[in-house]
């Protein structure tokens, strides 16, 4: 992984996305919403979920109504049944163990970082002082503090603007096709995370520019 911190090293800033990218929390969102949806007797497939990943839960929870024709709740409500279950759960959060190293890397060389989620203000700020990511990171971008979610950029542009960095200078390392998209929108390079297992860094323009398994 030597060749990848190099690259990184580069940039004067990384943004990273939280869920599934430096914390395992992903397991504990899809449980959430199984037993949120077992209330109105949907059972819904992971890969929906997981393809869904940074998308804030409101959002998830209006077309998961639609796609159902669940008529019984509001968007807003489910996604609060979903995140009363989550929240259950935040203690059992823990970073990947290959983030760790990563995270000490950019922060010996003077690296900027901060997170762009589309999770709630409470289930982040939790995270980030609950974690070693409070040693790490910087600020924190969330579902409230944007009007455009991804695969919009505007979390990742907003976390580049507070860390003082623009765009060319920003890597940002997601673990979802949907936040490369809007990490390539915003004109970032991507880094593509999926439980640290392998590591694909493409251009802004999507070019695939190098590959590593760990």
């Amino acid at each position: 992984m030597s060749n990848l911190y190099d690259f990184m090293l580069k940039f004067k800033g990384v943004v990273f996305d939280l869920d599934g990218t430096l914390v395992d929390s992903m397991p504990l969102h899809l449980k959430a919403w199984h037993r949120a949806l077992a209330h109105f007797k949907v059972d819904i497939d992971d890969e929906f979920l997981l393809a869904h990943g940074g998308v804030p839960s409101q959002k998830i929870a209006a077309i998961l109504l639609d796609r159902f024709q669940i008529k019984q709740v509001t968007p807003t409500k489910l996604a609060q049944i979903k995140t009363d279950y989550y929240i259950e759960t935040l203690a059992d959060v823990e970073l990947f163990p290959q983030v760790r190293v990563m995270l000490a890397t950019l922060k010996a060389n003077g690296i900027r970082m901060a997170v762009g989620t589309g999770t709630t203000a409470y289930n982040m700020h939790h995270i980030l002082s609950q974690t070693e990511l409070k040693d790490y990171i910087e600020i924190g971008v969330c579902a409230e503090d944007v009007l455009h979610h991804k695969p919009e950029p505007d979390t990742f542009l907003e976390a580049a603007r507070r860390i003082d960095c623009l765009p060319e200078e920003t890597l940002v390392a997601e673990d979802t096709p949907l936040g490369i998209t809007a990490a390539h929108k915003g004109g970032f390079h991507g880094l593509f995370m999926k439980r640290g297992d392998l590591v694909t860094l493409t251009s802004a323009q999507g070019e695939v520019l190098a590959s590593w398994s760990n």
